[in-house]
């Protein structure tokens, strides 16, 4: 692992002395982005027990997505973060973008995905079970 990061900085952050490798870049983009990444990292560090709970969350809502008419999961999920696809879309990416504009008319707030084909949904400690459940509810009806 060491060798790998010959090519690049490290940069430690925090309390915790955590080291993210920081690779060159021509504009420094992924310079600035490193301070998103260790600043999300000590938050989840001072709520570790927390954790736990937003995985359940995020399994819970996976569960959720087996029964949902137009949706699919991704990949099975192993943390906070549920992947989703829209099944069958005839535009997928118009129809990716509605499915995420209905979940959040139902108050259910995800994101577009790193591909425009998919849908994030990110459970953090701001989201209590309550809301977690109805988030459940919503899911199986879209």
């Amino acid at each position: 692992m060491r060798d790998e990061l010959a090519s690049c900085s490290e940069v430690a952050c925090g309390r915790y002395g955590l080291l993210v490798p920081v690779y060159p870049c021509v504009d420094f983009h992924c310079v600035r982005q490193v301070g998103f990444v260790a600043a999300a990292g000590l938050i989840a560090l001072d709520n570790i027990e927390r954790l736990a709970i937003d995985h359940q969350h995020a399994r819970m809502f996976a569960e959720a997505a087996l029964d949902s008419p137009s949706l699919e999961l991704v990949q099975p999920v192993d943390t906070n973060i549920v992947l989703l696809r829209v099944r069958n879309p005839a535009n997928v990416i118009q129809d990716t973008a509605a499915c995420v504009q209905k979940l959040a008319d139902a108050g259910v707030v995800t994101a577009l995905g790193y591909d425009p084909t998919l849908i994030r949904a990110v459970f953090h400690l701001d989201i209590t079970s309550n809301m977690a459940e109805k988030a459940c509810e919503v899911l199986r009806s879209v």
